[in-house]
């Protein structure tokens, strides 16, 4: 009975650990961008032609990691505490999330607002299996979905932000979250192992 008790608090002080350790890491991140981006803004002064990098811009840049970084930080966070529930539904949303951009992409090549479109569908509907009907292949398929457009979105961003003129940072959030999603939904695979037969 003891050992039982016992078990749950370990789990609970072994999570809240982990979050305390990914604040941190947050935090010296963030220090750490802010003098890298000194040295690189003030080797970027000199070398660069017919343009000039502002103040302004040097602050934008900042600003859009300590979101990005927080952003990412809180998910992880989360889903240490929640691996089943945070992993569904930032699955669920990024895939809502495409299935509303394809319909703004119909101008471009067809390729891609058609990837978009089917990942849009796909991505809430193996979220809905996985979560509710606790389906082995839906969850399977979900975490391989889910991984490889991350890749895609990650090799994407730098296009992603010349396309839409937003930040690298601000870009590179969604495939961030992707990552979170992967290791979330890994997390909870004991619950997807298929009866013994013996």
């Amino acid at each position: 009975m003891l050992r039982r008790m016992a078990e749950p608090t370990k789990q609970t002080n072994a999570t809240a650990q982990i979050a305390i350790l990914v604040a941190i890491f947050v935090l010296v991140l963030n220090v750490a961008f802010y003098f890298l981006s000194n040295a690189y803004f003030a080797d970027k002064r000199t070398t660069m032609i017919g343009g000039e990098i502002t103040d302004a811009t040097i602050q934008s840049a900042r600003v859009s990691f300590v979101v990005f970084s927080i952003i990412i930080g809180v998910a992880a966070i989360a889903a240490a505490f929640r691996p089943r529930v945070v992993g569904h539904v930032l699955a669920a949303l990024i895939g809502a999330a495409s299935f509303c951009v394809s319909w703004y992409a119909w101008s471009l090549p067809k390729v891609l607002p058609s990837a978009l479109l089917v990942i849009g569908i796909a991505m809430p509907v193996l979220a809905y299996f996985s979560y509710d009907k606790r389906l082995r292949g839906a969850w399977a398929f979900l975490v391989a979905t889910s991984f490889t457009y991350s890749l895609v979105l990650f090799f994407g961003a730098p296009k992603v932000r010349g396309k839409l003129d937003i930040s690298l940072w601000t870009a590179l959030t969604f495939p961030g979250l992707l990552v979170v999603a992967v290791v979330a939904l890994s997390l909870v695979r004991r619950d997807y192992r298929e009866p013994s037969t013996k």
